[in-house]
Formats: C-alpha cells, sequence, structure tokens
C-alpha cells in the first residue's frame, strides 16, 4: 500500500525536475534537489510552508551550494508557471 504522502512527494519530484530543467540543472544537481527534498518531507522540516515554497527553497539551497550564478527572480515565476493541486501534505 502506497501512502497518499509518498504519492504527493512523487508528483512533487516531476515537477521539481520540470522546474531544475527550466532553470538548467544537470542530472547531478537535479538528484542533489530531489534527496534534500525528500529528506525535507520526510523529516517534515519546513512542513508550515506550502510545496511551492519548499521546492523553491531547495532549489535556492543547491544553487547557494555549489556556487551557481541562479537569479533568485528567476526560481519563483519559472516554479510559480506549473502551480501546484495539493497545498497540503497529508501525514500517514
Amino acid at each position: 500500500m502506497v501512502c497518499e504522502n509518498d504519492k504527493i512527494i512523487k508528483e512533487n519530484i516531476t515537477k521539481l525536475h520540470r522546474f531544475t530543467s527550466n532553470i538548467g540543472f544537470d542530472d547531478k544537481l537535479f538528484l542533489a534537489c530531489k534527496i534534500i527534498y525528500i529528506h525535507i518531507e520526510k523529516e517534515t522540516y519546513l512542513y508550515k510552508d506550502n510545496p511551492l515554497s519548499r521546492l523553491s527553497s531547495v532549489i535556492f539551497y543547491i544553487s547557494e551550494r555549489f556556487h551557481l550564478d541562479i537569479d533568485k527572480t528567476l526560481v519563483g515565476p519559472i516554479c510559480c508557471r506549473y502551480g501546484f493541486l495539493n497545498d497540503s501534505m497529508p501525514t500517514c
């Protein structure tokens, strides 16, 4: 049986991949974002933030950590373009 939370995480990872591709991240950077995003969701860090904020935070963190020249004003519009169906993450 798959938990509803796991379905939402998987759905948001798909969106994360789309967002990071639009920004120009390669597969290694996407994988780093994915690992951190899953950790944030499993440990319920940033849980009060909506999914868009959590994904944006991960992208910002990776871009800062790897010293990428990503304009923060670019991430928000790319993430907002696709929106989110689920504003909250149910727990198992």
